[in-house]
């Protein structure tokens, strides 16, 4: 868990920056890029310093240059500050109390976020559509009639609407991509069963009532069961383990 941070935190940023301060398209660029920076590198030491009086977790599954805080109100999740450039995870005490075989798993899927630098790429994508608004918003207020009768139709339309749905999904479809990547990262070092065990005791339980599948529509992770279903499927040992798995989620489904 780490995306919407990030693009919360930028959303508000740009916002703030584009309607307060900058209203040429080339300086907005340069002011995204600053906010890029600040976001990424600047975040995780920023987390540091606010939790370091807090537990520090030790695990042989994370580097140790990527420090692990405990801090209450997180509760079962796991949260991921910055990437290649430094890391730092905060978790909740239901990450811990889940045992050290699930808690590593969640760390490790922490730590496939941070090693591939998910929260980058998300942030560059919400930096190159606030430039498209922008000049979008130039040519409304100093292009010709024609494109300015197109903007004011486009924006006042249904079809405008949807449109401006499009990168909002496409936005949610890559950092699904990057959950299940980050599932696949743990997968590999080999607790997909734990990572499976941990998201069906804290996840899958109310997950075929009707407001959790119309929430899980625009939520950024993949279905829980769909999670578990590709963890199934790179997991390689413990066949007995993987049948009673798969009956669980047989039964969450029905």
């Amino acid at each position: 868990m780490s995306m919407y941070f990030y693009v919360i935190l930028l959303n508000l940023g740009l916002y703030y920056l584009t309607d307060n301060f900058i209203t040429n398209p080339m300086d907005q660029g340069y002011a995204h890029a600053l906010l890029i920076a600040f976001i990424i590198v600047v975040s995780p030491y920023a987390v540091r310093f606010i939790y370091r009086n807090n537990l520090r977790i030790t695990s042989s599954v994370v580097p140790s240059n990527i420090p692990v805080y405990l801090v209450r109100g997180v509760g079962s999740n796991a949260i991921t500050f910055g990437g290649i450039t430094g890391a730092t995870i905060i978790v909740g005490n239901g990450v811990l109390d889940a045992g050290v075989s699930m808690r590593d798993a969640v760390l490790l899927h922490e730590v496939g976020h941070a090693r591939e630098s998910h929260a980058l790429f998300i942030c560059l994508y919400v930096v190159a559509l606030n430039i498209i608004y922008g000049f979008l918003g130039n040519m409304a207020s100093s292009g010709t009639q024609s494109s300015i009768s197109f903007l004011t139709w486009a924006s006042g339309t249904v079809v405008g609407t949807a449109i401006g749905f499009i990168p909002l999904l496409i936005e949610l479809g890559i950092i699904r991509y990057f959950e299940k990547r980050a599932d696949m990262y743990a997968a590999r070092r080999g607790y997909a069963i734990a990572l499976i065990e941990f998201l069906i005791r804290f996840a899958a339980a109310n997950e075929n009532t009707w407001y959790r599948k119309v929430f899980n529509l625009m939520s950024s992770h993949p279905l829980t069961t769909r999670r578990c279903e590709y963890l199934l499927e790179a997991s390689e040992n413990m066949p007995k383990k993987k049948g009673e798995i798969l009956i669980t989620l047989i039964q969450f489904k029905n």
